[in-house]
């Protein structure tokens, strides 16, 4: 790839090609010419020509286009100061291409994952297929991240961007993995011709870019976690890390669990970390380095202890952040409880830092800072362990209250607005024009908020069935009337 020309030409081809699967898919059910093909099949020239968009269009040039984000740092410097106050880049830049070529994408996972369409493409969708799919949309959010943050480790993306396009981005990211998990239980990923099956076929879709992509996707609208979002990343970095007992289990689980908190940032978010110490992957995590510890893999024993101490404290903090809020503002009854039961288990997590940091003559303070030895950092590690589950256990029960729920969605419906169509799930694959809100073909505004926008009514009408648009559509009304005016009456794309 070379320069942004070559961008705009690729996601051009990104978009048209998704536009052609439907069409590629009804030849494919229709017609079948004679011969030999993979595995004794018989060739399929449209099933083909769909599983060459998949494997070589999308997958490969998203590699490219990923390794040319990498090396543009003038570019990225520019986008930054063009997205400064803006909701989403300039039509026609690096960042709107990237995005315009990730919400194809996302629209032919989600148009491939309907019931029905395996059967008519099944050359381009066995778990090969699903996963250079997935490996490409991956690789163009990480593209998208790069214009955005250049040094990605550490960086701590404006507020802002959550409820901008990159929001969105994130979003429809993550609707896009669900959808690849969904199809995957349901039986619509099937293994390849060459005999890949069980938690190896999954595996080819279930990989570390999966999972460091759900990372950067928490990272850049962390509205996102929710627990269905929380258990799905769970679930994918256990498959992806291997059996339990298997042989490259411990390097996977380090391997993938450190990927999760470098997209994070220095420390993985408070939710992330809760949902990985609840779901059991940080003691996971803790067994490994053991394992790993006797076999004189010390890189990988500092890496892992670090990445549970950077966890568990995320956990302290976001736990402090709670209660501090708590006693600023009113809550129901069964919130009260909640926050009684959060304040004892955090106390007790209190007592055993107090403890760690006597014990080393510090300052009985705050959480205790890290040594600089692993001797003195990993007993430390595993005394904290326990007492942080439990404080997990109850911030996920916490947020998970119809009123901490109902203002994360109010987040996510706000990025997704940034969208041409707000419907996360939007499987309308011949849809084209520009991924911005207004800029797609047929987009229509939500007649009652009058800020979300849909591709058709069939796609507001999803939305509004699946609920997120139903609890945020008044409070968007309130607030578009607030900073901009107007109103309408309804609640259907008009």
């Amino acid at each position: 790839m070379h320069g942004a020309e070559q961008l705009e030409a690729w996601a051009a081809a990104v978009e048209a090609s998704a536009a052609l699967l439907p069409r590629l898919a009804d030849c494919s059910a229709a017609w079948r010419q004679p011969g030999e093909g993979r595995g004794g099949q018989p060739v399929n020239s449209a099933g083909f020509l769909a599983e060459n968009i998949v494997v070589r269009l999308v997958n490969n040039m998203s590699t490219d286009a990923y390794a040319w984000a990498r090396g543009a740092h003038s570019v990225a410097a520019e986008t930054a100061a063009a997205l400064a106050g803006q909701p989403t880049p300039p039509h026609g830049s690096p960042a709107w291409q990237l995005w315009r070529a990730h919400s194809a994408t996302c629209r032919m996972i989600h148009w491939a994952a309907q019931p029905g369409t395996l059967e008519r493409l099944p050359a381009a969708l066995d778990v090969h297929g699903w996963g250079q799919l997935g490996n490409g949309l991956h690789l163009q959010l990480f593209g998208i991240q790069v214009l955005l943050a250049p040094e990605s480790r550490g960086v701590v993306l404006p507020k802002e961007y959550s409820r901008g396009f990159f929001g969105a981005v994130c979003a429809a990211h993550m609707a896009a993995c669900q959808a690849l998990e969904a199809a995957a239980a349901a039986g619509r990923v099937p293994p390849p011709l060459d005999g890949a099956a069980g938690p190896l076929a999954l595996s080819l879709v279930f990989d570390s870019h999966f999972v460091g992509a759900m990372g950067v996707a928490l990272r850049g609208c962390p509205q996102l976690a929710d627990p269905a979002c929380l258990e799905l990343l769970r679930r994918a970095a256990a498959c992806a890390a291997g059996p339990k007992n298997g042989s490259q289990r411990h390097e996977g689980v380090v391997t993938l669990l450190s990927r999760v908190a470098r997209y994070c940032g220095v420390a993985p978010l408070p939710r992330l970390a809760a949902s990985l110490a609840a779901g059991g992957l940080l003691e996971d995590l803790l067994e490994d380095a053991a394992a790993l510890e006797r076999a004189g893999r010390m890189d990988a024993v500092r890496q892992a202890t670090w990445d549970s101490f950077n966890a568990q404290r995320a956990i302290a903090e976001g736990a402090n952040d709670v209660v501090e809020a708590s006693g600023r503002a009113a809550y129901s009854e069964q919130t009260a409880q909640l926050l009684s039961r959060l304040e004892r288990v955090v106390c007790e997590m209190v007592k055993v830092q107090m403890s760690i940091s006597v014990a080393r003559g510090a300052p009985p303070l705050g959480f205790p800072e890290p040594p600089s030895s692993l001797a003195q950092l990993a007993p430390m590690v595993r005394q904290l362990q326990q007492p942080a589950t439990r404080v997990a256990e109850v911030l996920l029960e916490y947020w998970q209250l119809p009123e901490q729920a109902k203002a994360a969605q109010l987040e996510v419906a706000q990025a997704a607005a940034c969208r041409s169509c707000a419907y996360l799930r939007c499987s309308n694959a011949a849809l084209q024009g520009g991924p911005a809100a207004g800029e797609g073909m047929g987009s229509k505004r939500c007649s009652a908020c009058r800020a979300a926008r849909y591709c058709s009514e069939q796609c507001s009408r999803a939305d509004w069935r699946l609920g997120r648009h139903k609890q945020a559509c008044a409070a968007l009304a309130a607030q578009r009337q607030a900073g901009v005016g107007g109103s309408g009456s309804g609640g259907h794309a008009s």
